[in-house]
């Protein structure tokens, strides 16, 4: 089998499959990203979106599973804000002022 001798192709690789897991998150799986991982709790993020907590936990395993984590879904959910700050916060704060 062809192995690239570029040290960062597996990291590109990764990054990249990465990213296209994030594209695949709807504009409602996004709001929970940026509330939850902001840190709200469920309820208020419930509360905030007009749905139930159980949907927001449902939303979070589901999320969780598209991207492939093996970490809780809370943990899940504040390492894709972290990760993508910039559009998450504002998002986060607009929601929350809204």
């Amino acid at each position: 089998m062809f192995r690239s001798q570029d040290p960062n192709a597996r990291k590109r690789r990764l990054k990249a499959r990465s990213v296209n897991k994030h594209a695949r998150l709807t504009p409602r799986y996004r709001d929970v990203v940026a509330l939850v991982g902001f840190g709200m709790p469920y309820r208020e993020t419930g509360e905030i979106l007009s749905i139930s907590p159980h949907t927001v936990r449902q939303y979070a395993k589901e999320i969780s599973r598209l991207v492939e984590s093996d970490r809780t879904p809370r943990d899940t959910l504040v390492a894709l804000y972290e990760a993508r700050i910039r559009e998450f916060r504002p998002l986060a704060e607009a929601l929350q002022a809204g």
